[in-house]
């Protein structure tokens, strides 16, 4: 519908339901209504209204109460077209605290500004050429009225915020032609035409206020500068502007008043990883307070029921498997280690040998005292940053056990302290039944019983897992190695003896041999014993200076009766009997270089002793007196008869000393012979 001549008319599809279009074309013909306007192939015939018959006319003023403003509106309908220009510079307009526009916002503005242009075309063509609507010119005052009205008609097929008031849309219009896009931006976005907090000191005096670490409510922090504006007579605010600055400002806020671990762990960019792709690859280390309480008597007698243990957990993170722990008071250096000794004890139990991880990750508790045991079974050593658990999956791991396996204990303990009161076991219960919480060796025996419970419930996995790790990443962990850095001490010392080394280990003396003949040369030296209490067949020989290691061996014990003889003794003794023919040619090697290299200086040196008179006077050293109490003319006799014997010699021969080799082939006798000079 539309306005022609000042007159209104319709459609024959608006008339649809009222009148049909076969009637309306014979009304016409008949002159009982008057056409406006012929159809054709791109518009459609109008009727004017006035001319319908009564009953048709009042039909239709029923069905279309606004009519005339509806009219008058349509030609400005019709007349807009999206602005896609306008809708992306809406959606890409940011404002200084680097927010943008909402959805909605952006969509009513570019409806505003589609509007707007269509009143500029149509005040174009109005200034240009004769209106339809009446075919003349329209005044800007009556423009801006139908204007205002089609504005609200618009608002069911164009939705928009323009003003319905010809004044305040003249305005819009006039600001958005001389501004643009930005002219349709409401300036109460942020309230920054309305801003109680304009300076910057006073944002950073309510943001301070926000920060302290005590977490002062909004409405204290707005009475404290409130305070301050009433005796410098500045705008008061309130506890809703104080949250709206707490949260524009927040990172720098939490920052300061949560710390540094909250900022890291919250609003720090964290990275994410994928598990490794086979066993042994990554190890993840840490230590926990068990949630299981047991009961422990003082010194006094008092019996205390909120004792917990210490768990140290060495896990393969592939599948979270615990391949390593240890249980103990405090989480401390000699925990650590033990948890690692057990971690390369059982790689021994479930691949046949002790293996190295690739690599280890721990936290930085004694990092420098523990740095040379993570070195020990691992390739690389990586730090997790300060303050960042959730980089650990062992983190993880131990939330997972506490829910699994201790939730279901009757001496639970709960959750960390930072969790919700709700979520922590009753107290009244717990002081019920406290009386049947487990001891110290009761509340071990649940752990070991939990991390037993979860490899029985892994291994098959993880063996899979190990089946898909390269040969090259399978690096063995020397027994040498492994003894030196975490081997327990006998506590004592050790020589070396004929039947080996005998250190007394758990109160049972041992004993060890080494087949090394170097071992032998330093007999005179002092031995300190590392062992594993699981395996006491290898023990490592450490020198009390540290110079020198030796891997020993559990003696052989050979039976004494021929009978008793077993399959595998012939072989070790042959054995050690080929060691002693090796130790014997090693040792005359070495007396005949000693030889070969002193010869000519102890030749020399026996020639300067024979010249002496007393050289093998005895009695020049000693007195010793004949059955006639003499002595001093028998020393003289001596001297004279030595002297004697030198001057008939004409050369030294060298002395050759026998030695009888053992276990020589029967019929025969090995013998060497050492030249002594």
């Amino acid at each position: 519908m539309e306005i022609i001549n000042d007159r209104v008319c319709v459609t024959a599809g608006e008339l649809d339901g009222i009148i049909g279009y076969e009637t309306i074309k014979k009304l016409a013909q008949r002159g009982q209504a008057e056409r406006a306007q012929r159809g054709c192939k791109d518009r459609a015939s109008l009727f004017y209204v006035d001319s319908l018959p009564y009953k048709y006319r009042t039909e239709v003023h029923r069905r279309f109460p606004d009519l005339e403003s509806r009219a008058e509106s349509r030609p400005f309908t019709e007349s807009v077209e999206p602005d896609g220009e306008a809708y992306a510079f809406y959606e890409g307009y940011t404002f200084a605290n680097g927010s943008h526009l909402t959805p909605e916002k952006i969509e009513e503005y570019s409806n505003n500004a589609a509007v707007l242009n269509s009143f500029r075309r149509w005040l174009e063509v109005s200034n240009g050429m004769r209106s339809k609507t009446g075919h003349r010119k329209v005044r800007k005052g009556e423009f801006w009225a139908m204007a205002a009205k089609a504005v609200e008609k618009m608002a069911d097929t164009f939705p928009n915020t323009l003003p319905s008031s010809e004044r305040r849309l003249q305005e819009k219009f006039n600001d958005y032609e001389r501004d643009g896009y930005v002219a349709l931006i409401s300036g109460k976005h942020g309230n920054s035409n309305a801003a109680k907090v304009e300076t910057e000191a006073q944002k950073a005096a309510i943001s301070a206020l926000c920060a302290i670490p005590n977490g002062l409510s909004n409405a204290f922090v707005a009475r404290q500068y409130n305070d301050v504006m009433k005796r410098t007579g500045g705008e008061t605010i309130t506890a809703g502007t104080v949250g709206r600055l707490r949260k524009e400002n927040g990172l720098a806020i939490d920052a300061m008043r949560h710390g540094s671990s909250h900022f890291s762990n919250t609003r720090a960019m964290q990275v994410s990883r994928t598990r490794p792709t086979a066993a042994m690859l990554l190890w993840s280390l840490d230590g926990w307070d068990a949630e299981l309480y047991y009961q422990k008597r003082n010194a006094k007698g008092v019996v205390t029921y909120n004792n917990r243990k210490v768990l140290e957990v060495v896990l393969d993170a592939c599948c979270d498997y615990p391949i390593g722990y240890a249980i103990g008071d405090q989480e401390d250096s000699q925990l650590i280690a033990e948890a690692l000794r057990n971690a390369a004890n059982h790689t021994r139990e479930l691949f046949g040998s002790r293996y190295m991880t690739c690599q280890i990750q721990s936290d930085h508790y004694a990092l420098k005292t523990m740095t040379p045991y993570y070195s020990t079974v691992a390739d690389k050593v990586t730090p997790a940053r300060v303050r960042n658990a959730k980089s650990k999956p062992v983190e993880r791991y131990f939330l997972d056990i506490n829910e699994r396996y201790c939730k279901t204990q009757q001496n639970w303990s709960g959750y960390g302290i930072t969790a919700k009161k709700e979520h922590q076991p009753n107290t009244e219960y717990h002081n019920l039944v406290k009386k049947n919480f487990p001891d110290e060796e009761g509340v071990i025996r649940q752990i070991e019983e939990i991390i037993a419970v979860e490899r029985a419930s892994k291994l098959e996995e993880y063996m899979k897992f190990w089946e898909l790790t390269p040969a090259d990443r399978r690096l063995p962990l020397p027994d040498e190695r492994f003894l030196l850095r975490f081997g327990r001490s006998s506590g004592h010392t050790n020589v070396l003896q004929g039947q080996g080394m005998c250190p007394r280990i758990g109160g049972v003396r041992r004993q060890y041999e080494c087949f090394d003949i170097s071992f032998r040369d330093k007999a005179y030296l002092r031995w300190d014993i590392r062992y594993d209490e699981s395996d006491l067949s290898h023990v490592l020989a450490v020198s009390e200076d540290g110079k020198y290691r030796y891997m020993l061996e559990e003696k052989y014990l050979q039976p004494m009766a021929l009978a008793d003889r077993k399959e595998g003794d012939a072989l070790q003794l042959e054995r050690v009997r080929d060691y002693n023919r090796a130790l014997t040619d090693h040792t005359s090697e070495m007396f005949l270089q000693i030889s070969e290299h002193a010869r000519p200086l102890i030749s020399g040196m026996a020639a300067e002793a024979l010249e002496s008179p007393d050289a093998h006077n005895v009695l020049a050293k000693e007195l010793l007196t004949d059955s006639r109490g003499q002595h001093k003319s028998r020393r003289a006799g001596e001297r004279r008869r030595l002297a004697a014997a030198a001057a008939d010699a004409e050369d030294i021969q060298p002395v050759a000393v026998p030695v009888v080799v053992e276990n020589a082939p029967a019929g025969e006798n090995r013998v060497n012979t050492f030249d002594l000079y």
